[in-house]
Formats: structure tokens, C-alpha cells, sequence
């Protein structure tokens, strides 16, 4: 759903399987993965961006 980039950290917001994700990112071998669960408000803005909303409008 959406990737960020900070320095050499890369942020992955996937929605799925758990365990079909996590083999496709050790596939890359990274240093360092885990995996966090996301709060109900952060579901509802990645829903939003991937949907086009700006979700700054939204709120503000």
C-alpha cells in the first residue's frame, strides 16, 4: 500500500497475509524486520491516501 524511505530505514505498509509479506521482504535480506500492528486512525489514513485523499483536508 505504501513505502517510505528515511536514510537506509524503509517503512512498508502492506495489507495481506502476514506471512506471504514477511517471505517477500526476507526474500531481500534486510538487516532488521518486524512487524507492528497499525492503531485504527492509521489504518484510516493509509486507507485515505491510497484512495486520494488528502487527508490533511479532511481534518483541518
Amino acid at each position: 500500500m505504501n513505502i517510505e524511505k528515511r536514510g537506509s530505514l524503509y517503512t512498508v505498509t502492506a495489507k495481506g497475509d502476514l506471512d506471504i509479506i514477511l517471505t517477500v521482504i526476507r526474500a531481500k535480506e534486510p538487516v532488521f524486520c518486524e512487524s507492528l500492528p497499525l492503531s485504527l486512525e492509521e489504518i484510516f489514513i493509509s486507507e485515505t491516501g491510497v484512495h486520494g485523499y488528502d487527508i490533511k483536508n479532511l481534518i483541518l
